[in-house]
């Protein structure tokens, strides 16, 4: 992964959910790859990625700026072993996503 400064994003929102946004990485469970860099905000379990809150690789963060339709994209998956970590889904009030498969991955605080 190269070196680069993240900053956090902030939203209008972020206080409601307890005004706490840190970085993890998503990290595959078969053979230990980065799978994505992410901004995580607030407490609880990680169950979707919004794509706006990706940072790293930069082909994950540029979806965000592509089609509104979930159908257009991939499935979120490792690029060493090909396991199938997230589905894309549309969630509410159009916000897009990957939906994080359970058990196939890692959080790495930062």
């Amino acid at each position: 992964m190269e070196k680069i400064n993240f900053k956090l994003k902030n939203d209008k929102y972020r206080k409601a959910r307890g005004g706490k946004a840190y970085f993890i990485n998503l990290i595959c469970v078969r053979c230990n790859n980065i799978i994505l860099k992410y901004q995580k905000d607030g407490d609880g379990d990680l169950k979707r990625c919004y794509l706006n809150r990706i940072f790293y690789p930069s082909e994950l963060e540029k979806l965000q700026y592509s089609s509104r339709n979930p159908k257009d994209f991939q499935n979120l998956v490792c690029k060493n072993c090909n396991t199938v970590i997230g589905t894309p889904m549309l969630h509410h009030g159009g916000r897009l996503a990957f939906k994080l498969r359970k058990g196939f991955y890692l959080k790495q605080r930062k």
